[in-house]
Formats: C-alpha cells, sequence, structure tokens
C-alpha cells in the first residue's frame, strides 16, 4: 500500500510548477512594492542583507560608487611632475549608464596630465563616439580581425596594440592600459605604478626595460602564466612588446576541457596565458609547465597589485560582488594572487604545492577561468 502513496512522475512535476508560479508571484508583488516612491529601499535592503546573513552565516558588505562623474568631486593629491602617460581604454563601447563615455569624462578629471586614448571599432556609433572624442579622448578606430580567436582574443590583441602605438606616437614614454568596460575610480594611480616600478627595479632579465604593473583581478595563484590581461601599467616600449603578438588563429573546443589539471589546461595557452608565455618567450626565458617557473615570471617581471588599491570596478558578470575570487572553504584554482603573496613569492618564502594536490573543482571548464 505505501507503494500506492508514492508521487508520480507527473504530479513531481506539477508541485514543481506551482512552486515556481509562487516564486514569481512573489517576486513581482515585491517588485511592485518597492517602485512605490514613500517605500524606504535602505530599511528593506538592510532587512534583506541581515536575512541573508542569518540564513548563511556569512557577514555581508557592500560598496557604493558613483555612476557619474559629475557626482565624483573628491580631486588628486598634488604631486610632482611624473613622465608623461597614456590611458588605453580598448574593446567595444560600453553604451548602458553612458559607461565609457563617463569612464572618460573621470580620467579627464582625475589624470589631467594623462593622455587618454580609446581604441575601439570603426562601426561603432558616430554620435556616441563624438561625445567620447569631445569629452577629451582621442579615438583609435579599428577594423575587426578576420577570426576572433580563442574568446575574441584577437579583438583585444588588435584594439590594445593599436592604442598603445597611438600612445607612443602622441609622446606618452608609459601606458596603462585597460578596458572600455571597466573604471579605476583610484586617485593618483599613475604616480602609485611609477613607484612600484622604482621600488622594485627589474633583476637579471633581458629585453624587459621594467617591471609591468597588474591588478590581481582575474590573475590566480594557481593558474600557470595567468597574468591578467584587463588592466596593465608599464613603459611604452615594455608594453608594444607585450601587446605586439601574433593573433591566435587556433580553434579549441572549450566544451571538451572538462576535467583538465593545472599543467593540462596551462598548455592549452589560451587566453592570458597566451599573451604572457608570447612575452615571456620574447624575453628568452624556457617556459616550463610548473609552479616554480611560473611563479618567478609572477616575481620577476611583474608586480601583482590588489585592484582594490586602485579601486577598480568592473560590471561584467558578478556587478555587485565587491571582492571577487575570495575564497575561506579551501584553496581552489580561482584564488586570487594578492599583492601579500607577491611579495612572498618576490622574497621566495612560498613552498611549491605538492604535485598533483591542486585540480580543477568539479565540473570546472575552460569558460571558468577565462572572464573575456
Amino acid at each position: 500500500m505505501a507503494w500506492a502513496h508514492r508521487p508520480t512522475l507527473k504530479n513531481t512535476y506539477k508541485m514543481h510548477r506551482l512552486k515556481r508560479f509562487i516564486k514569481d508571484f512573489l517576486f513581482k508583488i515585491v517588485q511592485s512594492l518597492i517602485s512605490i516612491p514613500f517605500i524606504d529601499l535602505n530599511k528593506i535592503h538592510l532587512a534583506v542583507v541581515k536575512k541573508i546573513e542569518n540564513n548563511e552565516g556569512v557577514f555581508l558588505t557592500e560598496h557604493k560608487r558613483p555612476k557619474y562623474s559629475r557626482d565624483f568631486r573628491i580631486q588628486p593629491q598634488k604631486t610632482r611632475p611624473h613622465p608623461k602617460t597614456a590611458i588605453v581604454l580598448q574593446g567595444p563601447i560600453l553604451k548602458e549608464n553612458d559607461f565609457t563615455y563617463e569612464t572618460v569624462l573621470f580620467y579627464a578629471n582625475n589624470f589631467k596630465d594623462s593622455i587618454i586614448i580609446v581604441s575601439t571599432w570603426h562601426d561603432e556609433n558616430s554620435v556616441v563616439l563624438n561625445k567620447i572624442k569631445a569629452a577629451g579622448a582621442i579615438l583609435v578606430l579599428n577594423q575587426p580581425p578576420s577570426m576572433p580567436g580563442i574568446s575574441n582574443i584577437n579583438y583585444q590583441i588588435v584594439s590594445s596594440i593599436n592604442g598603445i602605438l597611438k600612445a607612443k606616437e602622441a609622446g606618452a614614454e608609459y601606458v596603462m592600459k585597460t578596458r572600455t568596460d571597466q573604471r579605476v575610480y583610484g586617485l593618483n594611480v599613475v604616480g602609485y605604478f611609477l613607484n612600484l616600478i622604482r621600488l622594485y627595479p627589474l633583476k637579471n632579465v633581458s629585453a624587459q626595460k621594467e617591471r609591468l604593473i597588474v591588478p590581481n583581478i582575474n590573475t590566480f595563484l594557481y593558474r600557470l602564466y595567468g597574468i591578467s590581461d584587463m588592466l596593465m601599467f608599464g613603459n611604452i616600449e615594455d608594453m608594444i612588446l607585450y601587446w605586439n603578438a601574433d593573433l591566435d588563429e587556433r580553434v579549441i573546443n572549450t566544451d571538451d576541457t572538462y576535467g583538465f589539471n593545472i599543467k593540462s589546461f596551462g598548455e592549452l595557452r589560451a587566453c592570458e596565458i597566451y599573451l604572457c608565455t608570447e612575452f615571456i618567450k620574447k624575453t628568452g626565458k624556457e617556459i616550463r609547465w610548473d609552479f616554480q617557473s611560473s611563479w618567478d615570471v609572477f616575481a620577476n617581471n611583474f608586480c601583482i597589485v590588489d585592484y582594490h588599491s586602485v579601486d577598480l570596478y568592473w560590471p561584467k558578470y558578478s556587478p555587485h560582488a565587491e571582492i571577487r575570487n575570495r575564497y575561506y572553504s579551501a584553496n581552489n584554482t580561482h584564488q586570487m594572487l594578492t599583492f601579500s603573496d607577491w611579495i612572498s613569492l618576490y622574497s621566495s618564502c612560498y613552498k611549491l604545492p605538492a604535485q598533483g594536490v591542486l585540480t580543477y573543482r568539479e565540473g570546472e571548464s575552460f569558460n571558468d577561468f577565462n572572464e573575456e
């Protein structure tokens, strides 16, 4: 008789649909309530945050940044003159909230002595481009590559190198390459990066003039040669050397990359790893797919800074995550390489992980590692 009372597949499906209907209905009610003008959204928000903290046993923090340059009223600290620097924003124009345009306005105010260059595509909206030009940016309009490459890496190479070459033409000695969908809110960032280059001169490195500065967003401690390609600062000649890479015309089926280990994933040389290893080869170093050689590159050729130190905002993928890729339950392949990690690598303090201890999380794929 117990068999007869078991729910059928049909009844289970009906129950699932009913639960989903109730959730959607309640969500619509909440949406309607919060649109009422006299509702105190801050109180509702605080109540939701407290509920999440109690349910999940966590402390939840947040941070607000102004969307528009008119609301950013603090000014950079006055500093001694520094070498001519360019800021290159590369990629497609982000039109939502006038993001790229407003970013140019931010930089025109916060980096008054810097050349601002937007390296984008020739078919972008002309009205938007004219606004960006009027805001003070030099425009570089590129023809897209015939083959996008893995995760559109070739688009990034084309727009980056052409923007950097324009910076050299404009007389820049240093350049900060960033993206059109990211914004640096920090002040005196150029001076900060130049001081790091001065404080940590290169040792026993050929073909590279000075250290390249990279934030740790998408730079992982346990990804071989996995230097982030999002924001990079350095001597103009080093930046040209780095970004003047051959286009990657390989085809990789990313659906087939589940279950890779650290070494086999690195050997794919996809995206950031491709760019870094191409650069390292130009400096005459041998590429060996192990932690020792990868960490030596991190320590000797680059300086990795916490992206919070420059107040870098990136609305893609996880726009409300103030801290990305920091874990407390266990080490994994997505663990960010922090500035304190870099100091330990620079000082040769870290012991190498045991061979085979670190592998990809179950179900993790190539796409989990590449947020392009």
